[in-house]
């Protein structure tokens, strides 16, 4: 009795201990078993009255959720995440936040105002410092926010060293037609009124016989009014006088080319039916030698001047329906001649591998656009300065003009085309400049690029183009041109370019055109004020508008959008044409328009339905309101012309002009007088304009004739058909104009990681925290706002907790379950621990 006694007694003691105020274990079977026994209860037996012993039962548990559920996933949440800012149990949303701001963000300013000991002054003195801050780093970021979600951009010149290179020159014949070919006087043409009509736009003006009435009207007072003006020249032609004109021309040349025969001529316009591309080939300058006379081009070994007539600096003909049969010289301008390779596409040209033309031969890379087809060269220019470039000599050939031709089309002064250019405006032949005959023109080249360093939005460029937006505009024309005039059918341009036409020639071999409109009819007598008038279309605005009209396209996942700007980087169906181009600008078929100065509103804008798809003209009210403002519902033509990103151009910094020297003349007159001689010994009978030397007989007798010239008449010649033209570079500096983006990436995150600390103390990862506190004040409002304890809701641990205990022991493990059921039966039901210990003074019985 005495041993058990100590032992209650030692167990009382240390019950005492731990629970202190408990009542003695003689009272413990009145009042049920105390918490220093459920504190070692191995959970074998329950009591009796069923609140306390044991591991808690299935349906027992706080939720209805099988036993220690929310604590696994507490556990899970705490190992998959876990860290200081998940809230405990008893936190209130004020203690979260000051624990949060008070010692877990690395914020420098706003957590002063959560210091400890903080007096009520000092607290709001931080917090208003606080938000004062932040409205000022609103203010600072405002600007460049603004900047960078709208896409602006910001323009920058400045000069580096450009290239050598010298560009690709096209040269042309303003008059781009033969006019003494004999096809033209034969007697089968000449001797019928239809066929002479048909040809009469060809023939030289020495030829042609005017009618001499005065054809206008006079006034009242006298003067005459209603003056017919000079492009109608056809219209006063006197069919007899020039048909006696014809039977006397004695200087027809020889036009015979190929299947484009004098005969083929002659029943081809009795057909009535002749296109521009075949009048070209039979009467055009087709051949190189007849308008390129002399070339010169200092050689990058020697630095000596060597000749540049050989077909391998020159291009095949290349034909315009204005200007005719036009010769490029150095047509491999921008592919990588003579660098090493290993395969085609190492040789693929500056703009792209769409431009075909270059090729891997033997670990070198080398161009086959020039007419020899191979070991085709590429000119540069040794060193800058006047004379260091190419010299060229063009025949103009006044005396071969077609005048009603030249007259129809306005052109009112001979000489030759020049245009100085890169493969993006290769047709943009109305670029050039005119070389006037018996005259030097000096011609001193600049280097200018464009680079647009971003895409869409910020630019309306495209990195895939092959055409400058001149070109394409160009080309837009010719197609609406083939269309309403040439009945013919015309798929939509592809990038600015044509897809090629095939037709075929006299002998029925395939050839490739480029420009619809070369196989118009130019006997159809409507052609002409047909063509006219879709160039007056385009100038008034109602066709060829810009494709990107009124298109909508967004950037940002939509937070900016741009409305008429060109997005041409997306081809799902990589078929060369860009989405924005296809389905959007080609799908549309008709579309609003306004003619002229109707276009612009009374403040100076235009209409914003400009280029609107429609159904009829009500469909294209004016932003006005007004009915007189109505515009068009027209078909629609519309030029899908966005920029080349990285353009290089040319441009003419210098020209001057002067008169062709004496000594220029005669050298030129020798050299010409001594070829045409070599050619007539060869072949006495062939027709020519040039005749060959006159001189002195075996005998002494001096020879002078129609059939030869004497050096005089040579250069009279030279001067008043010739032409030179120098093409150097002043310096080889190029002027670079470079649009950015005004506020890129990096610098936005600087501005704002700069701000952000200078004001608010904050930075990127006090920013990430920021959203940390924001996730878990969404995961944890129902904790805060209806008291629902979630498993993510943290346990605070007892002060000198398990943290560095062994908790694998099943007695400790079962040890603070039965703590945990303690606490939650102390705080569920006090009254019964008051019953339990309800007298510490009461006797036992």
């Amino acid at each position: 009795m005495e041993s058990a006694r100590s032992d209650e007694n030692g167990e009382n003691g240390l019950e005492k201990q731990l629970f202190p105020g408990t009542q003695s274990a003689s009272r413990k079977s009145r009042a049920g078993p105390s918490d220093f026994d459920l504190l070692f209860d191995d959970g074998d037996e329950s009591p009796e009255n069923g609140e306390g012993g044991g591991e808690q039962k299935p349906d027992e548990t706080e939720a209805g959720t099988a036993p220690g559920m929310g604590a696994k996933c507490g556990d899970t949440c705490a190992k998959v995440w876990g860290g200081p800012t998940a809230p405990y149990e008893d936190d209130s949303i004020g203690s979260w936040l000051s624990n949060f701001f008070g010692g877990v963000t690395t914020a420098h300013g706003i957590n002063r105002a959560f210091d400890e000991g903080n007096g009520l002054v000092r607290r709001v003195f931080w917090i208003c410092l606080f938000f004062l801050s932040f409205i000022v780093l609103v203010f600072q970021l405002q600007s460049s926010f603004e900047d960078y979600f709208s896409a602006a951009t910001t323009t920058n010149i400045n000069s580096e060293d450009g290239d050598s290179m010298l560009p690709m020159i096209t040269v042309c014949n303003l008059s781009p037609i033969r006019c003494g070919c004999e096809g033209f006087y034969d007697p089968e043409i000449r001797d019928n009124d239809e066929t002479l009509r048909r040809v009469l736009p060809f023939l030289c003006g020495s030829v042609l016989g005017y009618d001499e009435s005065f054809t206008g009207d006079v006034d009242g007072s006298g003067k005459r009014v209603n003056i017919q003006i000079l492009e109608t020249a056809r219209d006063r032609v006197d069919l007899t006088k020039t048909r006696n004109k014809m039977m006397a021309y004695t200087s027809t040349l020889s036009c015979d080319n190929g299947p484009y025969t004098k005969r083929w001529f002659i029943d081809t316009v009795k057909s009535g039916v002749l296109t521009q591309h075949d009048l070209m080939k039979y009467a055009g300058y087709h051949d190189r030698g007849r308008i390129v006379r002399f070339c010169a081009v200092k050689d990058d070994l020697t630095g000596e001047k060597v000749s540049c007539m050989d077909d391998r600096f020159w291009s095949e003909p290349v034909f315009d329906d204005i200007f005719g049969a036009c010769h490029t010289i150095n047509p491999c301008h921008g592919f990588p001649v003579g660098q090493e390779c290993e395969a085609d596409e190492d040789c693929a040209h500056d703009l792209g591998a769409r431009i075909p033309g270059g090729r891997c031969n033997g670990g070198m890379c080398e161009c086959t656009k020039c007419k020899a087809g191979s070991d085709c060269k590429v000119l540069q220019q040794l060193k800058p300065g006047k004379g260091e470039g190419i010299r060229m000599v063009l025949n103009v050939a006044v005396d071969q003009d077609a005048q009603i031709m030249s007259a129809e089309k306005a052109r009112w002064s001979p000489g030759a085309l020049v245009h100085m250019h890169s493969f993006l405006n290769d047709k943009s032949l109305e670029g050039g400049v005119s070389a006037a005959p018996g005259r030097v023109t000096d011609i001193l080249i600049g280097q200018s690029t464009l680079r647009k360093a971003k895409k869409f939005p910020w630019t309306n460029c495209s990195t895939t183009s092959i055409s400058s937006a001149t070109l394409c505009q160009t080309s837009c024309l010719k197609r609406t041109q083939a269309i309403e005039c040439c009945g013919k059918t015309i798929e939509h341009n592809q990038d600015g370019r044509f897809p090629p036409l095939s037709i075929t020639d006299p002998s029925g071999a395939i050839i490739q055109l480029d420009n619809p409109v070369l196989d118009c009819n130019i006997l159809d007598d409507a052609l002409e004020a047909c063509l006219n008038k879709q160039s007056q279309r385009v100038a008034e605005g109602t066709i060829c508008i810009d494709g990107a009209a009124t298109l909508e396209s967004t950037a940002y996942f939509g937070l900016l959008q741009r409305t008429g700007w060109y997005n041409p980087q997306t081809d799902s169906d990589d078929n060369g044409i860009p989405d924005q181009e296809e389905e959007d600008s080609n799908s549309i078929e008709n579309h609003c328009v306004w003619k002229g100065p109707a276009l612009y509103k009374p403040d100076g804008l235009t209409e914003s339905r400009l280029g609107k798809e429609c159904e009829e003209a009500k469909d294209c009210k004016s932003d006005t309101g007004d009915e007189d403002r109505l515009g068009e519902c027209r078909k629609a033509y519309r030029a899908y012309c966005p920029g080349r990103c990285n353009a290089l151009e040319y441009e003419i910094v210098g020209q001057s002009s002067s008169l062709l020297s004496e000594t220029a003349a005669q050298i030129m007159a020798n050299d010409e007088l001594a070829w045409v001689s070599y050619q007539a010994a060869q072949d006495p009978t062939a027709s020519r304009r040039w005749q060959p030397r006159c001189g002195r007989t075996p005998n002494g007798t001096y020879i002078d004739t129609d059939t030869c010239f004497t050096t005089a008449e040579a250069m009279n010649l030279v001067r008043s058909n010739y032409a030179m033209i120098n093409v150097d570079y002043d310096d080889f500096t190029q002027q670079v104009v470079t649009i950015e983006d005004k506020i890129p990436t990096d610098v936005l995150l600087g501005t704002v990681g700069g701000n952000l600390g200078m004001w608010v103390g904050m930075s990127i990862m006090t920013i990430t925290e920021m959203f940390e506190l924001l996730f878990f004040a969404i995961l944890a409002a129902p904790f805060f706002w209806f008291g629902i304890k979630l498993p993510y809701i943290k346990r605070r641990e007892p002060e000198g907790g398990s943290g560095d205990v062994d908790l694998s022991d099943e007695d400790l493990q079962r040890v603070l379950r039965n703590l945990q059921m303690i606490a939650k039966k102390r705080k569920q039901a006090p009254e019964m621990n008051a019953q339990v210990g309800y007298s510490e003074t009461t006797k036992e019985d």
